[in-house]
């Protein structure tokens, strides 16, 4: 019984087995399928975060430059400190900076510490936020909006340039956290899909099992003809072979008839 057991495996999951082929093939379009969702996935939930992020950078900057003036004597400066924690935080990933284009003057962040941040050479045109990525603290590499509004002054008015920016490696974290989520759920998914791949290939296959042991039956004379199988396919499979059985018994029937009358 175990010998016929291992027969039987084995004729199912050898290398010319439909249902092995079947079963490979399945499990290919799934992993692709799998892995092209993976990376889909991952990639729409990045650019979510960076919208939102982006979202949140635009509030800062919109704040910051409503609270931003610049005195009768030309100085430039905040009525009040934006009130996200992480600007007062050294190096918190989060950083604004305000400066005055005609006299130079300054204002930062107390995350900057001693530092400012490089902006580039080309400047957006006024009103309009530009988004750019740029160097940060410890060499970091920050997503920054950058604005450029005309403030009042004293002697007539200014060009104030806004930016706030925050480090990339949140992002980057919030996405690998959820690209481990992802996978987990994803190789869950799959190893229901291959299990229901395998059960759905196993249906296919069995009326074809059918017919070997209807045609085994056959050859040893326990039937005489192949039983009607539940599957368009296969049944013009078995009207030929019942016919070829017809066939063979008519020219035996004809060779038995002729042998008779030779033997009177």
């Amino acid at each position: 019984l175990r010998l016929c057991r291992w027969r039987d495996c084995t004729m199912r999951f050898s290398l010319s087995s439909v249902r092995l082929r079947l079963a490979l093939g399945a499990l290919a379009a799934i992993t692709l399928a799998l892995v092209i969702s993976w990376f889909g996935l991952v990639a729409l939930f990045e650019r979510h975060v960076e919208r939102r992020v982006g979202s949140e950078l635009s509030l800062h900057l919109s704040q910051i430059a409503a609270r931003s003036v610049i005195a009768a004597d030309g100085q430039l400066s905040l009525e009040q400190q934006p009130l996200d924690p992480r600007f007062e935080q050294v190096q918190s990933g989060l950083y604004w900076q305000v400066q005055d284009e005609a006299s130079g003057q300054l204002l930062r962040s107390r995350s900057l510490w001693d530092m400012r941040l490089k902006l580039p050479d080309d400047k957006p045109a006024l009103g309009r936020v530009d988004i750019h990525d740029i160097a940060g603290p410890r060499n970091a590499v920050l997503l920054a909006h950058e604005r450029r509004l005309i403030l009042p002054a004293g002697d007539g008015e200014r060009v104030v340039r806004f930016v706030v920016a925050i480090d990339r490696a949140e992002i980057d974290a919030l996405t690998a956290g959820f690209a481990g989520d992802a996978t987990l759920a994803l190789l869950g998914l799959g190893l229901v899909l291959a299990v229901a791949s395998i059960v759905q290939i196993s249906l296919g296959v069995a009326p074809l099992a059918g017919i070997g042991q209807q045609v085994a039956a056959v050859r040893s004379g326990t039937s005489r003809r192949l039983a009607q199988v539940p599957a368009d396919e296969v049944t013009p499979l078995v009207n030929e072979v019942n016919a070829l059985l017809d066939a063979v018994d008519s020219q035996v029937a004809r060779a038995r008839a002729r042998a008779a009358a030779l033997a009177h």
